[in-house]
C-alpha cells in the first residue's frame, strides 16, 4: 500500500538522494525493485522542479554529498558498536553526523526557498 503525502521540494530532493544511495548499496531482489520504482517515481516528480536553476541544482548536489557522507559515518558508527569501541573515534563520528545533519537541514531549506520562496525546514533540539 502506498500513502500520498505533500512534501516540500527540499524533502523531495532528500528522499531522492537517499533512495539513490539505497539502490547503489543494496543487494537486489524484490526490495531493490521496489526501491528502484520509488526512485523513478520521485525523479519524475522532481523533473522541472529540482533542475530548475543552477542554484537549485547546486544545493541538490550538496544535499546528495551530505547524505553520502552520513551513510558512511553511520556505517562507521555501526562498526564501532559491533566491536564495542566507543572511544574517541566513535565520538568523532557522532559529532560529524550532528554537524552534517545541520548542513542537511540548511540545504533542504535553501532548496525550498529557491523553489517556493519560503522554507519550513528547521532542526529542533530539546
Amino acid at each position: 500500500m502506498r500513502i500520498a503525502i505533500e512534501i516540500r521540494p527540499g524533502e523531495l530532493a532528500d528522499r531522492i538522494s537517499i533512495l539513490r544511495l539505497k539502490v547503489a548499496h543494496g543487494s537486489g531482489g524484490d526490495v531493490a525493485k521496489v526501491l528502484k520504482q520509488d526512485l523513478r517515481d520521485l525523479e519524475a516528480l522532481a523533473k522541472g522542479l529540482l533542475d530548475k536553476t543552477d542554484a537549485v541544482e547546486r544545493h541538490v548536489e550538496r544535499l546528495a554529498e551530505i547524505n553520502a557522507a552520513l551513510w558512511e559515518l553511520e556505517n562507521d558508527v555501526r562498526r564501532h558498536l559491533e566491536t564495542h569501541s566507543s572511544g574517541t573515534a566513535f565520538a568523532a563520528c557522532a559529532t560529524r553526523i550532528f554537524k552534517l545533519n545541520e548542513q542537511r537541514s540548511n540545504e533542504k531549506a535553501a532548496i525550498d526557498r529557491l523553489t517556493m520562496g519560503e522554507s519550513a525546514e528547521a532542526k529542533f533540539f530539546t
